[in-house]
């Protein structure tokens, strides 16, 4: 977790998009790049109302990839995930 924070910090700290493109091209490779934007489609869409099935047809994503964004997005709003609620009875 921490590894990220210092990755965002970095990215919010580079300047311009192209030093951020470079950052980026230096970390991910053409599969996770294109993995990226298809989850960041995914989230635009789900936030426009389309099904599952609609994104997973339009994006080549599994229902259990666009759950999975779905879930990010709900738990940055409060979403409590099974992961989150283990850790807070400890």
């Amino acid at each position: 977790m921490f590894v990220w924070k210092d990755l965002i910090a970095e990215l919010a700290s580079a300047g311009s998009a192209k030093e951020v493109e470079h950052l980026l091209a230096a970390l991910l490779t053409a599969h996770e790049k294109k993995q990226m934007v298809k989850r960041m489609a995914a989230a635009s869409l789900l936030g426009q109302g389309k099904s599952y099935r609609e994104i997973g047809e339009a994006l080549w994503l599994s229902p259990t990839t666009i759950s999975a964004v779905r879930k990010s997005l709900l738990e940055n709003d409060g979403y409590v995930s099974r992961h989150t609620r283990k850790k807070k009875k400890k």
